[in-house]
């Protein structure tokens, strides 16, 4: 039987989603990875600085629990910079992510970040479209 070629690029879009645990946090409407994500990098930095505020524990608790993912994303996207031994995670022992782009994005990672940080972005939503763009074109 002969597939369409919209069965073949969902066929391809489910295997990319499949081998690449951020494809499928940006590209999948079911948030359960991408919020065991969140969860993971939560924990990660609530051992690493004790003493957060409240205000960051109010705002990731909303973060994790509402279905905005921009803010999600942005999480993922923040955790990802802040917490260099999560991104690792990612790549060894079993890599989650294609080394290679995970590398060349990581490197970039920085830069969007600084930017948000500075004003360069008029939103958190364009912050997270230009990475979720770098990380796919790559």
């Amino acid at each position: 039987m002969n597939q369409s070629i919209y069965d073949c690029g969902t066929n391809y879009e489910d295997l990319k989603k499949k081998s690449d645990v951020i494809y499928n946090a940006f590209m999948s409407r079911d948030t359960t990875q991408l919020d065991k994500m969140i969860k993971d990098i939560k924990e990660m930095t609530d051992k690493k600085h004790k003493g957060l505020s409240n205000r960051y524990k109010e705002l990731s608790e909303r973060t994790l629990n509402d279905n905005v993912r921009i803010a999600k994303h942005a999480f993922l996207l923040f955790g990802l910079y802040m917490n260099p031994e999560y991104a690792k995670s990612l790549v060894t022992p079993t890599p989650k992510v294609d080394p290679v782009k995970f590398q060349l994005f990581y490197m970039e990672l920085p830069k969007l970040c600084a930017k948000l940080q500075n004003g360069v972005f008029s939103s958190l939503q364009e912050f997270v479209e230009d990475a979720r763009t770098l990380y796919v074109i790559l």
